[in-house]
């Protein structure tokens, strides 16, 4: 139970927030567009995405994140930005 505002939110309400808040973040600028970024910048983006995923299922920062992502469906950032980017190219062939 949140003593701040008497809610009580599950793993599945947490993932819905993180979802709509970080990942429409990260859509917003067209994943494709991420693909040349240096590795840095996709380390920074990593980081940020396993912190938000390790706080929806409320798991410490030791714990592993591959495990974690896989629970919550997500991509790893790279990844994402390659499906984004293979999904863009097949719709154009399509059309």
């Amino acid at each position: 139970m949140n003593s701040r505002n008497g809610t009580n939110y599950n793993i599945r309400q947490n993932n819905t927030i993180a979802t709509s808040t970080a990942h429409s973040k990260l859509d917003y600028c067209k994943n494709p567009l991420y693909h040349n970024l240096p590795n840095y910048q996709l380390n920074w983006l990593q980081k940020i995405q396993n912190c938000l995923a390790r706080a929806v299922v409320k798991a410490p920062k030791s714990s592993h994140i591959t495990p974690i992502l896989k629970s919550l469906h997500w991509l790893k950032v790279n990844e994402r930005i390659e499906y984004k980017l293979l999904s863009v190219t097949t719709y154009n062939q399509s059309t």
